[in-house]
């Protein structure tokens, strides 16, 4: 299912297949890619069952996965 954003003159068919390959973006920086306002997106989220934009938590859970590697590492891979 997805949900039809129209902010410019072209209308910006947005599904969660289409949403899910920007959550490695901030809100702004997907809206901008998409040509749209990130209000648009946050209304497009919330009908397709997404209450937040995932990227902080993505982001949180990368740093989180890089740091343990980097003591892994460090502690010569007994961690």
């Amino acid at each position: 299912i997805g949900i039809q954003v129209q902010a410019n003159p072209d209308p910006v068919l947005l599904d969660k297949e289409a949403l899910s390959a920007l959550y490695h973006l901030p809100l702004k920086e997907a809206a901008k890619a998409l040509g749209i306002c990130p209000t648009a997106i946050k209304t497009a989220c919330r009908k397709l069952g997404l209450t937040k934009w995932p990227y902080r938590k993505l982001r949180k859970q990368s740093r989180r996965r890089m740091l343990a590697q980097q003591h892994r590492a460090r502690s010569g891979g007994t961690a």
